[in-house]
């Protein structure tokens, strides 16, 4: 018995030492496990950085047959698949990841997100929506989470949907310019047109290197016609570089249209004449060379907006009415004497109007888009500015400007190319006024530009 406490010390003294061996070799275990997972965590995503990703993708494989899975493998055996462009391995080893951390909502939200992204590549975007809205269920004020999840509705056309999560986000983090940016865009195509110019114009400040600001702001001008502030916006998104040849085009044919709106016929026709100097698609081209065709109009140069017609027809008979105008005319095309009468130069018309008439003594008592009306001894001469015949309302008109001169009347000469149509045939002013047309107008102005 007197020995026993002593053989007691010595079963003691080798007990805590096997169990202080165990913790040393339980710890230096953790120790290895943990430097040789970091050691090919950090080897996977090296290799990966270098683009060797099936290389990576055999480190991850290798550790994974002779140890238990580990978060930080997956991962990065996730991503290693990811940048290979294996999104359904990818999606895989984030799924085992993110079942290994469901209680760390940080890691696992993160893991969540990464999913989501894999199933928008892969064209799931229903399942990348579940895993948007399983992080709000926790998280409601997430502000990546409901930005993918406006996207998604704007995407998918539910404007309604996507103007509600947008909302709920600009009240988090209303400096969040991309989601301004949709915003504006999603208050446009529902039409709220002045709520979503308050948005561009915010984005102007904020965001001026984003050349479409400006052209959704122009299309909000349109539809608000405010024309020459529309043509404005989108002249400006025409000076960033690198547009989208697509949307560049859109963008000049806007312009053109906006300044034709706006009544600004001239600076329209050269603007449109200084796009068709481009590079331009055909569909472009027709559509830039029917408006200048119908600037030309405005403006006077009626002879110039058939040439362009018939350019178009040649171009594609069937694009809208040009075709039809060009047959009309056709056998007006080759008299090109005309393009020096219909001009919208005002003292270029007088000069050709005064050789028609060979006088220098006749005084202008009336000049308009439509005719000029010379007076010279009580005698009247009217030139007709239009290709097609006088209407009866045209005429009429005619009659009113001169019945209002107070002198005497001593007759009425109207030179129209194409005369007068069939229902002004009976206006008394038609019958008493002398006609001259066609041949007789021809071989008058003929002689006029010659001499």
């Amino acid at each position: 018995m007197p020995g026993f406490p002593k053989l007691s010390d010595d079963l003691l003294i080798i007990i805590l030492a096997v169990i202080a061996a165990l913790l040393v070799g339980l710890i230096v275990f953790v120790i290895l496990r943990l430097f040789t997972t970091k050691r090919t965590d950090h080897e996977i995503k090296q290799l990966v950085q270098d683009k060797r990703f099936d290389d990576a993708i055999a480190v991850g494989e290798e550790y994974l047959k002779r140890h238990k899975p580990d978060f930080a493998i997956l991962v990065a055996m996730g991503e290693a698949h990811d940048a290979k462009g294996s999104l359904q391995s990818a999606l895989k080893y984030f799924t085992d990841a993110s079942l290994m951390v469901h209680g760390n909502k940080p890691v696992y939200h993160s893991i969540i997100m990464r999913m989501a992204r894999v199933c928008e590549e892969l064209g799931r975007h229903k399942d990348a929506l579940s895993y948007y809205l399983m992080i709000l269920e926790s998280d409601g004020s997430n502000a990546e989470v409901l930005y993918e999840i406006a996207v998604y509705h704007y995407d998918h056309r539910n404007m309604k949907k996507a103007r509600e999560f947008l909302e709920q986000l600009l009240r988090i983090k209303p400096g969040l310019i991309d989601a301004r940016f949709i915003y504006g865009k999603t208050l446009f195509e529902t039409g709220n047109h002045a709520a979503a110019i308050k948005q561009f114009e915010l984005l102007e400040k904020y965001d001026p290197a984003n050349s479409e600001v400006y052209f959704y702001k122009g299309r909000c001008l349109e539809n608000l016609k405010q024309y020459h502030d529309a043509a404005d916006s989108y002249d400006t998104f025409l000076t960033f570089e690198g547009l989208v040849p697509e949307q560049k085009e859109r963008a000049m044919i806007a312009s053109v249209q906006m300044m034709l709106k706006a009544k600004e016929h001239k600076p329209a026709a050269a603007r449109a004449q200084g796009f068709l100097m481009g590079e331009l698609s055909e569909g472009a081209t027709k559509e830039l060379l029917y408006l200048l065709a119908n600037l030309k109009q405005e403006l006077g140069e009626e002879y110039e907006a058939i040439t362009i017609f018939d350019q178009i027809a040649k171009l594609d008979p069937l694009f809208r009415d040009a075709g039809s105008i060009a047959q009309k005319y056709e056998k007006f095309l080759p008299h090109t004497v005309f393009k020096h009468y219909f001009v919208s130069d005002e003292g270029k018309f007088d000069e050709v109007c005064r050789k028609m008439l060979d006088e220098n003594n006749c005084r202008i008592i009336h000049r308009s888009v439509d005719q000029y009306i010379y007076n010279s001894e009580g005698r009247f001469s009217v030139f007709f500015r239009h290709i097609d015949p006088i209407n009866y309302i045209q005429m009429s008109a005619i009659e009113s400007v001169i019945t209002l001169q107070r002198e005497a009347f001593g007759g009425c000469e109207i030179y129209s190319v194409y005369g007068t149509d069939s229902d002004t045939s009976v206006h008394p002013w038609r019958k008493t006024s002398a006609l001259t047309e066609r041949e007789s107008f021809l071989r008058i102005l003929k002689k006029a530009l010659e001499s």
